[in-house]
């Protein structure tokens, strides 16, 4: 007897100093499930809630954001698509490639750095980083890609007859002068005597009028006629070229054409010439788009 009141006597003192603390009402009671005191002092039930596991399974990613799942359709699955398919069928990995476009009602640029194509057979290509401006006969260094409103990607299977992806631009015609381009490159190259204002040359009428009848887009390789002076023949042969077409040109609002040439360096066909599927993953793993050929 003499024990039972000593035990009720322990738990009179116990529940004063939690009733004294702040009780149901302290911050701690309000965390987590607790127990009332038991009888005869209190009923012995449970307060309070379970913490959400569902919180806890998005904190345990270190965001409260939740993540995407790589097996639903992409953000940009509106905003990209895969082209007609005539590069596909090739088998010189030169010659092969994917188009992928960008819609033109899109707002921003897309990175499209990391993102992936696959086919039916389990092949795959990454797309990866790009030179926007390249000169000639340097060193050409390559930046992550963005894709603007309305630009195209030719994804080639082959190696890069300059070295580097590119962004074409006005220019760029005269890379096909000695090499070979798939899709071929347009020569649309500023006229040569149109340029020889542009750089204020004064040159005699007679240079003028003879860089006039010289093809667009093409670099001088025959002797230079008699007739001209030396400072005709220098001209034509220091400045009727791509590196000088492009510091005359770079700063003009049309000198970036709405196209890219992306090489994965590949020595061998990557897609199959007919009955393929070919699909577009983002970044995440995100389906984008596909296309069967």
């Amino acid at each position: 007897m003499k024990d039972l009141q000593w035990l009720v006597f322990v738990i009179i003192i116990l529940w004063i100093v939690w009733f004294f603390t702040g009780g149901p009402q302290s911050e701690r009671a309000q965390g987590g499930p607790f127990l009332k005191p038991p009888a005869p002092i209190d009923t012995g039930e449970t307060y309070g809630e379970l913490p959400s596991l569902k919180k806890s399974s998005e904190n345990a990613s270190g965001s409260g954001a939740p993540q995407k799942e790589s097996t639903g359709a992409s953000f940009f699955k509106d905003e990209v698509r895969i082209g007609e398919g005539a590069g596909v069928r090739e088998s010189d990995p030169q010659a092969e490639y994917v188009e992928i476009k960008a819609s033109p009602g899109n707002k921003n640029l897309i990175s499209v750095g990391g993102w992936v194509l696959k086919n039916s057979s389990g092949k795959s290509a990454t797309i990866n980083k790009a030179t926007k401006l390249p000169y000639t006969g340097m060193v050409n260094v390559e930046t992550p890609l963005f894709l603007a409103p309305g630009e195209k990607m030719f994804i080639l299977t082959g190696r890069s007859p300059i070295g580097v992806s590119f962004q074409v631009n006005k220019c760029s015609g005269y890379l096909e002068q000695f090499q070979y381009f798939y899709p071929p490159l347009t020569a649309d190259c500023p006229s040569p005597a149109t340029d020889i204002y542009i750089n204020n040359q004064d040159l005699e009428q007679t240079c003028g009028s003879y860089v006039s009848t010289l093809p667009r887009c093409e670099i001088y390789t025959a002797e230079i006629p008699s007739g001209l002076s030396e400072a005709c023949g220098f001209y034509i042969r220091n400045n009727i070229n791509y590196n000088s077409c492009v510091e005359l040109h770079k700063n003009d609002y049309d000198f970036f054409k709405p196209e890219w040439r992306i090489y994965l360096g590949r020595n061998i066909e990557l897609w199959e010439n007919a009955n393929d599927l070919i699909r577009l993953y983002d970044h995440t793993g995100s389906l984008v788009d596909s296309k069967s050929y």
